[in-house]
């Protein structure tokens, strides 16, 4: 390393301990929320069924069965029975793993395949039944000739 190269890591060591032991840590901003300006505890309202005005309440907990605020028997069925159909956070992953699962098999289908078969056959024709090209060989071991008699009519 030369000088330069001393020199930089010196300098490196110095503004690595520029923060020192007095060092304090800001303060973070008081109330920081989601809007920029505070929100109106009333929201407006319309002469219209369901229109009444909305009230907010801020810092207060959302209920355990926020959906019963709707008042709508079918949103209420079906939370009803998906808390019957998956009673424990395990059960509800383990279907959503199986669901998931299921995807990935049906994704299979857009791959291509391949396949593969073997099939061994083995033949063996006897000599006394060949054509006249192909003489064979008897069962002795003599060969078999194949002649023809002028007349059509096979000789034995």
């Amino acid at each position: 390393m030369g000088r330069w190269g001393s020199a930089l890591v010196l300098a490196g060591a110095l503004c690595g301990c520029a923060v020192g032991p007095d060092f304090k840590r800001p303060v973070a901003p008081a109330d920081a929320g989601y809007s920029p300006k505070p929100l109106a505890e009333v929201s407006a309202s319309s002469p219209i069924e369901g229109g009444a005005a909305q009230h907010f309440v801020s810092g207060q907990d959302v209920r355990f069965d926020w959906w019963t605020e709707f008042h709508s028997p079918g949103l209420n069925a079906l939370v009803e029975r998906a808390i019957r159909a998956n009673p424990t956070i395990e059960s509800a992953r383990a279907a959503l793993n199986q669901a998931q699962e299921l995807v990935y098999a049906q994704q299979g289908y857009f791959f291509p395949t391949l396949g593969a078969s073997y099939n061994f056959e083995r033949q063996q024709l006897a000599g006394n039944l060949s054509g006249s090209s192909a003489p064979g060989v008897q069962g002795n071991g003599s060969s078999i000739t194949a002649v023809q008699n002028p007349s059509g009519t096979p000789h034995l």
